[in-house]
């Protein structure tokens, strides 16, 4: 699942709005911390506009002093109440003991907490938000130890090949870019391809976005149309086709045989 296909789906799932903060300027340019669209970078609401106007200092020091200490104590996500009294999940990033990144996911309020400008969220939700923030957390913690492991330097070429592609998936991506990542010709980076995948190039390619593909369509609830974009598929049509070539079914019956997603999708 890439990073923007896990935003969409919080942020459907929640009804909130999920900014990701990256602290570390190393572990944003190396990571898919680097990968977060841009309007997801900001802390920022219209809530926050109005109280922007008259206490932007206050704000600055509640998000990068009061926020910032707490998720270096707590380090699971928490509940934070600002200084204007909005409720926002926070989402710590912590790597050998290090913030690396912050992830909020508001604002709410709930029961007696909060300012009823912000939408109220009911008792049941609200415990599942936590559910939603720690597996937000689990899945940016791991890819980006996945990334930054020790060994990365020492990572297969074949590791190093499936991984370019894999964080890729939504690019037109070629073998020439394919080429200028191994530091090798193109007719290299072919050879290279065939040699440890047992495929070629386009092959591989395609074999990657298909189990993302379903992937997505077993632990999401986004539309097909959708999720052949994020896989790189401009044409949906072009992706029922292969998807129904590789599996026998069409995306939509394949997500009613294997979750209880999308039954009145065809």
């Amino acid at each position: 699942m890439t990073l923007p296909v896990m935003i969409d789906e919080v942020e459907r799932m929640s009804g909130l709005r999920l900014c990701l903060k990256p602290l570390d300027p190393d572990v944003r340019s190396q990571t898919l911390l680097g990968e977060v669209p841009p309007p997801n970078r900001l802390h920022f609401s219209p809530f926050c506009q109005q109280v922007k106007v008259n206490f932007n200092h206050r704000c600055t020091q509640c998000d990068m002093g009061d926020v910032t200490r707490k998720a270096l104590e707590h380090t699971d996500p928490f509940v934070h109440e600002c200084h204007a009294g909005a409720l926002e999940l926070i989402i710590p990033l912590v790597r050998q003991k290090q913030l690396i990144g912050i992830g909020f996911l508001g604002q709410f309020r709930h029961r007696e907490r909060g300012v009823k400008e912000l939408p109220e969220l009911t008792d049941t939700l609200f415990e599942q938000l936590g559910a939603v923030a720690s597996w937000v957390q689990s899945y940016l913690l791991r890819e980006i130890e996945l990334t930054l492991r020790p060994n990365r330097v020492q990572r297969t070429r074949r590791e190093r090949i499936l991984f370019f592609i894999r964080s890729r998936l939504q690019r037109q991506l070629t073998l020439e870019d394919l080429a200028r990542e191994l530091h090798v010709s193109v007719s290299r980076a072919g050879h290279l391809v065939k040699e440890l995948t047992g495929s070629g190039f386009a092959e591989t390619k395609q074999r990657m976005r298909l189990e993302a593909a379903r992937e997505m369509l077993a632990q999401t609830m986004l539309p097909v149309e959708s999720i052949a974009g994020h896989v790189g598929y401009e044409d949906v049509r072009y992706f029922y086709r292969v998807f129904t070539e590789d599996t026998g079914l069409p995306p939509g019956k394949w997500r009613q045989k294997h979750t209880r997603i999308g039954e009145s999708e065809a």
